[in-house]
């Protein structure tokens, strides 16, 4: 169960990434409430930590 756990994880995060990376180079623009176009930038913060078992 851990290993088909972890594949379809390290799966979806793949196409996740791959949509990130055509988001990141069409230039995504967005209209605000105020009609102002702002550029969005996307960004992708991990949090990693090695725990010891208990």
């Amino acid at each position: 169960f851990v290993n088909h756990k972890n594949a379809v994880w390290h799966t979806a995060f793949l196409e996740f990434l791959d949509d990130a990376k055509m988001q990141s180079k069409a230039r995504l623009w967005h209209i605000c409430a105020d009609n102002a176009l702002h550029r969005l930038f996307p960004i992708i913060l991990i949090l990693s930590a090695d725990y010891e078992e208990q």
